[in-house]
């Protein structure tokens, strides 16, 4: 009899446990669905035209399947999701992408990229070849593709560099206040003129500034959602004031938007943005709305791509 309990309650912890998809969901199962939660607390699955990406939110927070957003850690019930911690230095962490992970350095996440043609291995903790790792997990890499007149982009969009966030109060409490005006940076901040700051605002209303160890890295807030000074976090367009940065929204089909990264950029579709990225060696111009030549581009306005360590490094 007890073993019938202890069987019982098994299945029901796993039933619970199992409310989060480790791997990408089926999204043409349910069309009008956007968002699904993830095994770990500070990832989501975000279905864009029938196809499944995987997405973090910001720093100190995780995503709430009751709002669909990412939230304090206050608001969104843990138990049934990893909750990952930089409880000490070297501690190595699974991005979004398949090449991309995060290490602990100075009690905060750095992120990393491994060398060309390796992924990262959750399970050794290194990179590895794509043979040896669960690819279903994460994003793979995007095909390009290119034309004999202007410098072509990939059309599948796959990865993500960025951790789009948002933020709220729980349903029990009231909304925050608007924020106050003040300065905004469209180029990287001088993170060393004040090394207790963190977090600064961009010109654009759904971009930051996050600086660690003393460098600026360019950020994206979650569609829908804008960077809130007041609370150094990514916030509904409510609690926001939008006066002193540009808000961009897919007002039409074709309509392109400069991402975090300059090889990245956002496409509208269906009312949607769609993320999509230039051909090796091309960035995107903001000015002209195509992947261009990088002499060609303003790259103080961005994050250039990073090489990715060798297989040996990472630890």
């Amino acid at each position: 009899m007890r073993s019938l309990i202890l069987i019982a309650l098994f299945a029901l912890c796993s039933t619970v446990a199992a409310q989060g998809w480790s791997h990408a969901p089926d999204c043409d199962a349910d069309p009008d669905r956007q968002f699904y939660p993830h095994d770990d607390c500070n990832k989501y699955w975000w279905c864009i035209n029938g196809e499944a990406t995987l997405m973090l939110c910001s720093p100190g927070t995780y995503f709430n399947s009751q709002t669909s957003r990412c939230d304090f850690p206050e608001n969104v019930d843990t138990s049934n999701c990893h909750v990952w911690t930089c409880e000490a230095d070297g501690i190595t962490y699974a991005g979004a992408d398949c090449n991309e992970y995060n290490r602990c350095e100075q009690g905060e996440p750095v992120q990393k990229f491994c060398a060309d043609g390796l992924y990262y291995n959750a399970d050794t903790g290194m990179c590895d070849f794509p043979a040896n790792v669960d690819t279903s997990t994460c994003n793979g890499p995007t095909t390009t593709s290119t034309t004999t007149t202007t410098p072509t982009t990939t059309t599948t969009p796959t990865t993500t560099t960025t951790s789009p966030t948002t933020t709220t109060t729980s349903p029990t409490t009231t909304a925050r206040t608007t924020t106050t005006s003040g300065p905004t940076w469209p180029k990287p901040p001088d993170c060393d003129a004040d090394p207790d700051r963190q977090f600064y605002p961009n010109d654009d209303c759904n971009k930051y500034w996050w600086c660690i160890n003393g460098e600026a890295t360019l950020m994206l807030c979650s569609p829908g959602t804008y960077f809130n000074s007041q609370t150094s976090r990514c916030d509904f367009p409510e609690n926001v004031d939008t006066s002193n940065c540009h808000v961009w929204t897919c007002e039409a089909d074709g309509i392109t938007y400069a991402g975090a990264d300059c090889s990245e950029y956002y496409e509208c579709e269906h009312g949607e943005p769609v993320q999509k990225f230039c051909a090796d060696g091309l960035y995107y111009n903001a000015d002209t709305g195509f992947c261009d030549f990088p002499s060609h581009v303003d790259t103080s306005t961005c994050n250039v791509s990073r090489l990715g360590l060798k297989i040996m490094q990472i630890r």
